[in-house]
């Protein structure tokens, strides 16, 4: 679960850190100085020393990011990219609940919405 807040204040720091707002683009340059600052931060221990590994991706109108930080696998040292798999725990729960509601907002349920019987 740390990891899914680590990302979301990260992309929160960079929202205020670019200056953006409902009304203003973002800084596609400096957003992305910014995140890959921020990703390499959240892999490294208070040594600097990196200890785990973690990957983004933001996609949203006007500006798109993927990246990745940290070792893939300890025993070889590979670097982590985009293209590796991972197991994402406990992050299933919230992005299930989130695709519900868009479903439900959509009007997939029917009229009853969210009170409909499975």
């Amino acid at each position: 679960m740390k990891r899914v807040w680590t990302v979301s204040l990260i992309w929160l720091v960079v929202l205020i850190g670019t200056g953006c707002t409902a009304s203003t683009t973002i800084d596609a340059a400096k957003a992305d100085a910014r995140l890959d600052t921020l990703l390499d931060a959240a892999v490294r221990d208070e040594n600097g020393e990196l200890y785990r590994n973690a990957a983004i991706k933001v996609s949203m109108p006007g500006y798109e990011y993927e990246g990745a930080a940290g070792i893939a696998r300890v025993d070889t040292g590979e670097t982590m990219t985009v293209d590796h798999q991972f197991a994402i725990a406990s992050v299933g729960k919230p992005m299930t609940a989130a695709i519900i509601y868009q479903l439900w907002e959509e009007g997939a349920f029917g009229p009853k919405g969210l009170d409909s019987t499975l």
